[in-house]
């Protein structure tokens, strides 16, 4: 811990720093030259300076140490878990909630600063600005796809000594409503939509044009083909696996280790 405290202060001073010097610097030349109104423009008119500087730098520091690739790392204080370290440290510096509005806010800034922290999205994407991103290197959101309001998104679980990256991947068109959490390595396909306020388990596969409903949970890993409908509340176990087109009533339970045919109807 103390050296993740470590890390992140040094990130910190990084990012922060020069910026936030220079345009200190640059405002103490030109603001006695003019009226204090004027000088207080100065200074607003510094900001924005300032936040674009913050983000080349957030840029460069996260292509300067790689994240690991996907998959099981041990995790300690060098190796592949040092570059998963590095670049969450990154993400929690950029999302820090003194600037977060400021970054997060305009669609255009937004875009901007995910793809600085590396994240693969597409120029089309929507993401809601008080969605939590753990891992953006680990998030691919294809054309059109939406992340919705108070969405959680994570590419990394650690289990003792262990870390688990993979990426979470929404198709062109995927939806994704309100207080929903995804965890790493879920793939919603093209056109997948997932309702408020549910839950996939690590490892989810969602199919092309299939629809979640409102507080479904899948534990996963598990499977769900292309045009099935779970309807709300469904819970679905681990290791599930749901044909294309079949439909889940709501309120089902899908015990561990189902296979539900493709077409079919649960409960029968």
């Amino acid at each position: 811990m103390v050296l993740v405290d470590l890390l992140f202060a040094a990130l910190l001073s990084l990012v922060t720093a020069p910026p936030l010097l220079g345009a200190v610097a640059l405002w103490s030349r030109l603001a006695p030259a003019h009226a204090p109104v004027q000088a207080a423009a100065i200074a607003l008119a510094l900001v924005p300076l300032a936040a674009v500087g913050m983000v080349a730098i957030v840029a460069l520091l996260a292509r300067l140490v790689p994240p690991p690739p996907p998959g099981r790392h041990r995790l300690r204080p060098s190796g592949p878990a040092f570059g998963w370290m590095w670049a969450f440290q990154l993400q929690r510096i950029a999302f820090l909630p003194l600037w977060r509005p400021l970054w997060l806010g305009p669609t255009l800034t937004r875009f901007v600063v995910l793809r600085a922290l590396r994240a693969q999205v597409a120029p089309t994407a929507m993401v809601s600005s008080d969605v939590t991103l753990t891992d953006p290197s680990l998030l691919i959101l294809g054309p059109g796809s939406l992340l919705g309001s108070g969405a959680l998104v994570g590419g990394h679980l650690v289990a003792g000594d262990r870390l688990l990256l993979a990426p979470v991947e929404l198709g062109a068109g995927a939806m994704v409503f309100i207080r929903v959490s995804l965890a790493p390595g879920c793939r919603l396909g093209p056109g997948a939509v997932v309702g408020p306020l549910s839950a996939l388990g690590p490892s989810v596969i969602v199919g092309a044009g299939a629809h979640l409903g409102a507080q479904v949970s899948v534990e996963g890993p598990a499977e769900i083909g292309a045009g099935a409908r779970i309807g709300t509340r469904a819970l679905i176990g681990r290791d599930v696996i749901i044909g294309e087109r079949a439909r889940i009533d709501a309120g089902s339970h899908i015990p561990a280790g189902t296979v539900v045919p493709a077409g079919s109807r649960w409960p029968c």
